[in-house]
């Protein structure tokens, strides 16, 4: 009877050890920034992640399908009422672009000369970057070589 008590206790105690541990799930937040300030994108269905420092603020994105690529276009604010502005308000500043595998055989391969930047492969998709160089006049302190590495550093794959 001892025995019993002693294992039903055991027992108890890691049921209730396990079960503290499964039930806290970090969430995160890809519309607030997190507690270091940046803005964690995920996009599981095209399989990449990205991290978004904190100038992007109120950052919007717009997915665009075409036949051999998805595009997930990142829009940031700006003022500034000269700059061409495909969505009102907002300046398109990183496009991913998801290419499936015979849409990326049709394509510049050569790094010095393609605008979109190979990143990774996942699933038969083939992940690219681009960085726009027509930024507007209210971005130009920000949009930094240092802030477009950064943001390339923090590119991956979701596994």
């Amino acid at each position: 009877m001892k025995n019993f008590k002693k294992i039903s206790i055991l027992t108890i105690l890691i049921v209730s050890f396990l079960l503290s541990g499964c039930g806290k799930k970090n969430v995160t937040f890809m519309d607030r920034p997190a507690d270091d300030g940046k803005f964690y994108y995920t996009n599981q269905l095209l399989g990449f992640n990205v991290v978004l420092p904190k100038e992007f603020d109120h950052y919007q994105t717009q997915r665009v399908a075409k036949d051999d690529y998805v595009d997930i276009e990142f829009y940031v604010p700006t003022s500034d009422t000269v700059y061409v502005q495909e969505v009102s308000g907002y300046a398109k500043m990183i496009v991913i672009r998801v290419y499936k595998k015979p849409g990326w055989d049709k394509v510049n391969h050569n790094e010095k000369t393609t605008i979109f930047k190979k990143f990774g492969e996942t699933g038969g998709n083939v992940l690219t970057v681009y960085f726009n160089d027509v930024i507007p006049k209210d971005w130009k302190d920000k949009w930094t070589d240092q802030l477009k590495n950064d943001i390339k550093n923090n590119l991956s794959i979701v596994n």
